[in-house]
């Protein structure tokens, strides 16, 4: 899938967010690759996008607010101000990854890769298992 479609795609699950569902449609990919879109600033809240892949990439103001993100790959990726409230992050690989600010509150990370995982002024209250 090119970077040109999945902007489209991002495009259209704005839309739906916007309109409540009346236009655009719900961002529903499996195992994309991420890395070169841009992503920086939107609102990708309830996207279905398990298996997502955003190592290395550099994050920042994002919402993911109850997203499947299931088995996504973070590894070695920023993660600025990115909001993570009621996502599923079960398998998800976070290692290496480096989170500053936003909020993880009641995301499920059950089964992560967590190896050199940091947090900085992060809420982690009531994550899924526990993370510190």
């Amino acid at each position: 899938m090119t970077t040109f479609h999945i902007q489209s795609l991002l495009h259209q699950h704005v839309l739906w967010l916007e309109s409540r569902g009346q236009k655009g449609s719900q961002l529903t990919l499996f195992d994309a690759d991420f890395r070169g879109a841009e992503l920086n600033g939107l609102n990708l809240s309830d996207a279905i996008i398990p298996g997502a892949n955003f190592s290395g990439m550099v994050l920042e103001d994002i919402d993911f607010y109850g997203s499947n993100l299931a088995s996504a790959n973070f590894s070695n990726a920023t993660l600025k101000n990115v909001q993570f409230i009621k996502s599923n992050l079960d398998y998800a690989v976070l290692t290496n990854t480096k989170v500053i600010g936003g909020s993880w509150f009641r995301a499920t990370c059950i089964d992560a890769q967590v190896a050199g995982l940091t947090f900085s002024g992060t809420n982690l209250e009531r994550t899924f298992p526990q993370l510190s």
